[in-house]
């Protein structure tokens, strides 16, 4: 994708959002999710995310595999 494409797609978007009455001026948590083979490999990913996440959680999923959900403060 060309770097004037690119930046066209994402001022639109911005521009669709101001218009739909997003406040860019507020903090907006935003959740990402990952699964990973082992409970340690999860709880390593947890220390990527110091000091700028509200909150990091490893749980063992039924497949046997950890899932990370972590809500990181993202400013627009």
């Amino acid at each position: 994708m060309s770097t004037i494409l690119h930046e066209d797609v994402g001022s639109g978007i911005l521009r669709r959002m101001k218009e739909g009455g997003f406040d860019f001026a507020s903090v907006h948590p935003i959740e990402f999710y990952a699964i990973f083979p082992d409970r340690a490999r999860a709880l390593k990913a947890t220390h990527n995310f110091r000091g700028e996440s509200l909150h990091a959680q490893v749980t063992e999923r039924d497949e046997g595999d950890w899932y990370l959900q972590v809500s990181k403060v993202m400013h627009v």
